[in-house]
């Protein structure tokens, strides 16, 4: 049991060395003066809230 685990565990290392890390993590890139949060080369907008307020 063991060994298939560290044999999948390698497995899935050697597997993504090599593809790019950097391309793919999110990162904010500036454009004509305003900044953009880029997931998968794409704009992305995050819209938050807040549910309730405890104090």
């Amino acid at each position: 049991m063991a060994h298939s685990f560290i044999a999948l565990v390698w497995g899935l290392i050697l597997s993504q060395l090599g593809t790019p890390l950097t391309s793919d993590l999110p990162h904010f890139r500036e454009e004509n003066g305003a900044r953009q949060f880029v997931v998968h080369g794409k704009p992305f907008l995050i819209l938050g809230g807040e549910l309730g307020e405890d104090e």
